[in-house]
């Protein structure tokens, strides 16, 4: 009603993020009312790793330069060290799990690895319909967005919302995609009762 939302549009900062986790649970209510992914695109409940007794983490690699073929991820390993550090501790746990989600096939491949070498379970698609070959394709759009693109994208957000402790993630500057994963997880968490906030780790690359 417009008297709820002149009273959400009043609340003072801190009752704001208190209630809302800065607003994002509010935007992942929204979209999860008005854009629900259908059934068939959503993962299989054997793919999901999640719950107390075990981390679980998002990564959102996001190129912007269609000359960038995804191979170097020395900052995604930066980051997934740092996040890895922070909630293994909080949780008290070295079960982990890392939901990869990029645009770039060595990307996928590469944290894959990774997160494998550090002892965590690394979630990714299996399978795309898009034909990522060496990981870009020839059209204007899919040089900068890759080939996961279109349906690939929403089995890619409903996977990888799925992680709760952390989000590694483009810069909220430069990616519309890194807003729409965080507003859903931030929801799926509030959903599941889970309180307080996400560890997260920004990626400096701006080219």
């Amino acid at each position: 009603s417009i008297e709820t939302a002149h009273t959400l549009l009043n609340f003072d900062g801190v009752r704001w993020n208190g209630l809302f986790d800065g607003g994002w649970y509010l935007y992942g209510m929204l979209l999860n009312e008005a854009f629900s992914i259908r059934e068939h695109l959503l993962p299989a409940s054997e793919e999901i790793e999640s719950g107390p007794d075990i981390v679980s983490i998002a990564i959102h690699s996001r190129h912007v330069s269609d000359s960038d073929d995804g191979s170097n991820i020395a900052e995604e390993k930066i980051c997934l060290n740092h996040v890895l550090k922070i909630v293994r501790k909080k949780k008290a746990t070295n079960k982990c799990a890392v939901y990869i989600m990029s645009d770039r096939v060595a990307t996928v491949e590469g944290l894959t690895k990774e997160s494998e070498m550090l002892g965590c379970r690394a979630i990714r698609l299996n399978q795309y319909t898009g034909n990522p070959e060496n990981g870009n394709v020839q059209t204007s759009f899919q040089k900068e967005h890759g080939p996961f693109d279109t349906v690939d994208f929403i089995r890619d957000l409903g996977l990888v919302s799925n992680a709760e402790d952390g989000l590694i993630s483009s810069s909220r500057s430069t990616a519309t995609s890194t807003f729409l994963l965080e507003e859903m997880m931030v929801y799926n968490r509030r959903k599941r009762g889970i309180n307080g906030g996400i560890v997260t780790c920004h990626l400096a690359r701006t080219k």
